[in-house]
């Protein structure tokens, strides 16, 4: 235990003031779960959607097979159509990726605003690296009981 409390480096937890979010979201542009889930990845007409707290993300396509990223986007593209493709993911995220500030959710309405709002920032900051930055662009939000009277 000493050695761990002494020798092994400390990396501080991002403080919630510092989170990242997916910005420059049509204000007025609200989809369907139903909407959401028909872009899944399975039909090659459709793009595949996800979404993130709520924030509609829209998958810009593969590179050409020459382009230095295709095998690396190939690889992601299809982790993400197989497991998260046509889904909020945030809870799942939760439940998965545990983070000890945070209890882990037995369901959607266990889950905080400031746990939505770090899952979110750790999408942000995985989707906006320099290999992804350019394949995902917000496209609008989801319709929930939480933001019908905005619409």
């Amino acid at each position: 235990i000493d050695r761990l409390k002494y020798e092994q480096a400390v990396i501080p937890r991002k403080k919630p003031h510092a989170f990242q979010s997916f910005k420059n979201i049509p204000e007025d542009v609200f989809f369907s779960v139903e909407e959401l889930a028909r872009h899944d990845g399975s039909d090659p007409a459709l793009p595949l959607w996800i979404s993130v707290n709520e924030k509609i993300l829209e998958y810009s396509g593969l590179p050409p097979v020459d382009h230095p990223d295709y095998e690396l986007q190939q690889r992601s593209y299809a982790f993400i159509k197989s497991r998260l493709g046509g889904r909020e993911v945030t809870y799942g995220m939760a439940k998965n990726l545990y983070e000890p500030l945070y209890a882990i959710p037995t369901n959607e309405n266990d889950l905080c605003a400031e746990h939505r709002a770090q899952i979110e920032d750790d999408f942000y900051c995985r989707m906006n690296d320099g290999q992804n930055k350019n394949y995902w662009k917000p496209i609008g939000r989801l319709r929930t009981s939480n933001n019908l009277s905005k619409t």
